[in-house]
């Protein structure tokens, strides 16, 4: 039997302004409805969108869904929309993000992306858990300036940990610049790599500039 539970729906319009002067008028339009199903499912979609005396227009949308699997992973997925559009300037702008987590078979990952008018402005974020405290992560941004430079950063960050409890943790990051079409794109990367085993700890330091080792360290040490 499918079964659905309306929890809430609302709606809400204010309007503020001389009726005697339709043009100058202020209007707030909010609403919300939530939807729960017996299989635990669930979603909610909230709107909100003001319109100011001078005709500037702003608008905000969540869109968010939750499915549950028969053995309880879950599946969870939140949308965002921004609009604003000032009147007669012709710079309207759309905000996005796109964000999930799964939690299944006891691993959790998430993701993240973010778009200003259709350019990405974070590509990627995604985070991955297991029950043994062993994660990866991974955090990538990239943005293009108005002159067409794109610069990017990238973090990826690795803990492993072994059935004696040992941990080896690594830490990459890489951060690019490239101007459009100068040909000149340069790049940095460094990789750091903790491994704990027993009582000593073991560092490594790693650091290239465009492809080129610059720096290269390594210290081991009493674990405290």
């Amino acid at each position: 039997m499918n079964i659905k539970l309306i929890l809430l729906t609302t709606t809400a319009i204010i309007v503020l302004g001389a009726s005697a002067f339709a043009a100058n008028k202020e209007t707030y339009e909010t609403s919300t409805k939530i939807t729960k199903e017996a299989s635990g499912d669930f979603s909610e979609k909230s709107t909100t969108t003001k319109t100011y005396m001078d005709g500037t227009k702003k608008s905000f949308e969540k869109n968010v869904k939750v499915d549950v699997e028969s053995n309880g992973d879950t599946n969870k997925t939140t949308t965002t929309e921004a609009v604003s559009d000032t009147k007669g300037m012709g710079n309207k702008q759309i905000t996005k993000t796109k964000d999930t987590e799964v939690n299944k078979n006891g691993k959790v990952s998430s993701t993240h992306e973010a778009s200003v008018n259709g350019k990405s402005v974070m590509s990627d974020s995604s985070f991955e858990k297991n029950a043994d405290g062993s994660y990866e992560r991974n955090d990538t941004i990239t943005r293009t300036d108005a002159a067409g430079t794109t610069r990017k950063s990238e973090k990826d960050v690795s803990v492993k940990v072994d059935d004696s409890g040992n941990t080896t943790k690594t830490t990459t990051t890489e951060k690019s610049t490239d101007p459009e079409g100068l040909y000149n794109k340069t790049s940095e990367k460094t990789t750091d790599i903790k491994k704990t085993t027993g009582d000593t700890i073991t560092t490594t330091h790693e650091k290239k500039i465009d492809g080129d080792v610059v720096d290269k360290t390594m210290q081991t040490a009493p674990a405290r």
